[in-house]
């Protein structure tokens, strides 16, 4: 089990709107679904978010959280063209592998060796989840 957090690029507000959470949603429900991970809580902030995670197959952490990652960015590019085209140039990519980037690079992972530590982050994510929702984010 790890706790796994991404962030959006330049910390912008991209999953404040209610289609690209969507986004990060469905993108859970199918690796739950698809039987490649098991996810065990998440909180989506306006600009990051926060999954406790277990990739059900042995030795493949990397290749489930990278395609996620791969996956989420492409949705978001196609959502941003269709609804928002002029802010798609603030995902214009400087890097050569890449037309655009929505995903800060190297996530942040710890993991979780402890039942005790499972519940904190647990804890962690509702207390975020509840603080975004008193302010109406």
């Amino acid at each position: 089990m790890y706790f796994f957090t991404s962030t959006i690029l330049n910390w912008q507000n991209l999953l404040r709107d209610d289609k690209a959470k969507d986004i990060i949603i469905n993108s859970l429900g199918y690796l739950s679904y698809s039987k490649q991970a098991a996810i065990h809580g998440f909180v989506i902030m306006p600009n990051h978010i926060h999954l406790l995670i277990t990739v059900l197959e042995p030795n493949k952490y990397d290749t489930v959280t990278n395609g996620f990652i791969r996956f989420t960015a492409h949705e978001f590019k196609k959502f941003i063209k269709e609804n928002y085209p002029e802010k798609l140039k603030e995902y214009i990519s400087t890097q050569a592998d890449r037309d655009f980037h929505f995903w800060e690079r190297r996530p942040y992972n710890i993991k979780v060796e402890s039942e005790k530590i499972a519940w904190q982050k647990l804890d962690y994510t509702e207390t975020q989840y509840i603080i975004v929702q008193k302010k109406g984010d």
